[in-house]
């Protein structure tokens, strides 16, 4: 059984599932942060922060940090001398609804301030990066004396890891600011599971400009249950939950796999989150070999960019062509069509028609079944990797 949304599909093939390390939690969350901020990695603790006023960072729809029950534990030791207020970090993504913020956010939604970061206005140049990044980062964390982020720590296609300084950049950063920074994905170094990407030392560069910042960093096993929390210094914190996320989801593959089936949960969204499963998949697929996404795409291909549906239908050349006026798009896309030259790439999903799949370059069925049976008519070995919380290596 693979998570397709919020339910499950049965897959009859005879093959090697990568579960990751059967590690549960040995605390509540709420004891596993009291632990993590009582010893913080290379910091102060977050009482002994100095200053007026707190911004507090969380992750968007996109991610599944449990923040509404991480934030009563920050606040009852958070001992600013003026206001808190709470900063939904969403880079370029689509605005979260009322609903969805509740959901977030939890009590402290009616107790504080939230806002949503836009990547166009209230901005603070806070100058260039050694990569040629500048800077521009939202008001309210530039301003702030003290910064708090949550986050969680899982396998990225360019980042390497989710967490720490990503929560910045592209986090609350301007639109320019995460353009240049994703160009870094074009290099060979921006690839899954490599904490020292340029794209992340460039984000790491970028909070360092900030003032008092203090990281907040979950690691969740393959059941989406937290298992760690570390905090402090945002790098040396996410260094120190990266270690423990690779013994956590960390998983090696026996062979390098003709197909695999790799399912999107818990990113299942659309095809800009969906489609980073397939950076998973060619981990551990021999080149020409089959990846079957199996994701249910709920918001279609992509809701926040518009144009990526129409540049994945174009030609690497033409996609390049455009890269001036659509940067995040066209890097995104580039990286996709280089996946759809390596392996046959095949989409299970209700959210997308299958011409829209074929017209985007991936092959398409209605049935994860009829696309296994039909792969193997060529194809042998097979793994299935159950979610993307799973970091999967040869």
């Amino acid at each position: 059984m693979v998570p397709y949304g919020e339910r499950k599909v049965k897959l009859n093939v005879d093959g090697v599932l990568l579960s990751g390390a059967s590690v549960a939690p040995s605390s509540p969350l709420g004891e596993l942060v009291e632990e993590s901020l009582r010893l913080p990695v290379k910091s102060k603790r977050v009482e002994e922060l100095d200053g007026g006023s707190a911004v507090i960072l969380v992750d968007d729809y996109t991610r599944t940090t449990p923040v509404r029950e991480i934030l009563p534990v920050v606040l009852e030791r958070l001992k600013v001398d003026g206001d808190v207020s709470v900063v939904v970090a969403s880079g370029t993504h689509r605005k979260m609804s009322e609903e969805e913020l509740k959901k977030k956010i939890g009590e402290v939604y009616w107790e504080l301030p939230v806002f949503q970061h836009d990547p166009d206005e209230r901005l603070v140049f806070l100058g260039e990066t050694s990569r040629g990044t500048p800077v521009w980062i939202n008001e309210l964390a530039a301003r702030a004396d003290v910064l708090v982020s949550i986050g969680s720590v899982a396998p990225h296609n360019f980042y390497g890891w989710s967490g720490g300084a990503k929560i910045v950049l592209p986090g609350v950063a301007g639109r320019e600011s995460i353009s240049c920074n994703h160009k870094l994905a074009e290099h060979p170094d921006a690839r899954l599971g490599n904490p020292e990407s340029p794209a992340r030392l460039d984000a790491e560069e970028a909070a360092k400009k900030l003032r008092t910042f203090f990281s907040i960093n979950v690691v969740k096993n393959v059941r989406s249950e937290v298992v760690h929390v570390s905090s402090g210094d945002v790098v040396a914190a996410h260094r120190a939950a990266v270690e423990v996320a690779m013994r956590v989801i960390g998983v090696k593959a026996p062979w390098a796999s003709d197909v695999t089936i790799v399912s999107s949960h818990p990113y299942d969204n659309d095809l800009w989150q969906a489609g980073k499963a397939l950076f998973s998949a060619a981990n551990i697929t021999r080149e020409g070999g089959t990846i079957i996404l199996l994701s249910p795409m709920r918001e279609g291909v992509c809701v926040h960019y518009p144009q990526f549906e129409r540049l994945l239908s174009l030609p690497p050349e033409e996609i390049s062509k455009e890269a001036a006026s659509a940067p995040l798009e066209a890097t995104v896309a580039l990286q996709i069509k280089r996946m759809q030259e390596r392996f046959n790439c095949i989409i299970i999903s209700d959210g997308v028609t299958g011409e829209q799949a074929e017209r985007m370059g991936f092959k398409w069925f209605s049935s994860p079944q009829e696309a296994i049976d039909q792969s193997l008519k060529r194809n042998g070995r097979v793994t299935v990797i159950p979610n993307q919380l799973i970091y999967p290596y040869r």
